[in-house]
């Protein structure tokens, strides 16, 4: 008999306990309107408690190897803004004219969110074109202060005649991109092209 009665006693305590903690989970936010645990809570939780901090997490892009002929070439984050546009991408940098006249050229596949800017040490007239490159691309001519001042799109070139692709205004800076990807992100003249030289490990 003492047996039972203690086992009456323990299982009554841990039916009031589990009442308890029900009547708490009703004030959990991570439960629905109809006190049902939403889909993945517990999930959610656990990931955010085992996730690392925001600025840990994060890492710095860089360009994956396109090809030995520039692979060695600085590299830079490029930043796009605009009115509801504000987008980030790692990038080969042609600062010097050796790189500037090489460019993408050997290139045989330039991924989605990478590119090569080209920088000149002041504002240009002129165009650029696509001898012995390889893949179609998109170009954003820049002026001095950053502001997009044509967009154009470039097709591959063999032999001559290449086709030039004049911006028909004076710029500083040039971006290259694969094909359709401007369009994509939604850039378009008149936003803002900044950039940044990244540092890499070596």
């Amino acid at each position: 008999m003492t047996r039972s009665r203690f086992s009456v006693a323990r299982c009554l305590s841990v039916a009031v306990v589990m009442a308890a903690l029900g009547a708490c989970a009703d004030d959990n936010p991570g439960h629905g309107a109809e006190g049902e645990e939403a889909p993945g809570a517990d999930v959610a939780t656990e990931e955010t408690a085992t996730e690392p901090p925001r600025e840990t997490a994060a890492s710095t892009p860089t360009v994956p190897p396109l090809h030995p002929s520039v692979d060695d070439y600085p590299e830079a984050l490029v930043t796009l803004s605009g009115d509801d546009l504000d987008v980030e991408i790692a990038v080969k940098l042609a600062d010097d004219p050796d790189r500037r006249e090489h460019g993408l050229m050997e290139v045989e596949d330039l991924p989605p969110g990478t590119g090569m800017l080209f920088v000149f040490d002041g504002e240009r007239n002129g165009g650029f074109w696509m001898k012995n490159t390889l893949v179609p691309l998109d170009i954003a001519y820049a002026d001095a202060d950053g502001e997009i001042v044509s967009i154009l799109a470039m097709e591959p070139c063999v032999a001559d005649p290449c086709e030039v692709y004049d911006p028909g205004a004076a710029y500083q800076r040039a971006l290259e991109v694969p094909q359709g990807w401007f369009g994509e992100v939604g850039v378009e003249v008149g936003d803002t092209l900044d950039f940044e030289p990244l540092e890499r490990d070596r």
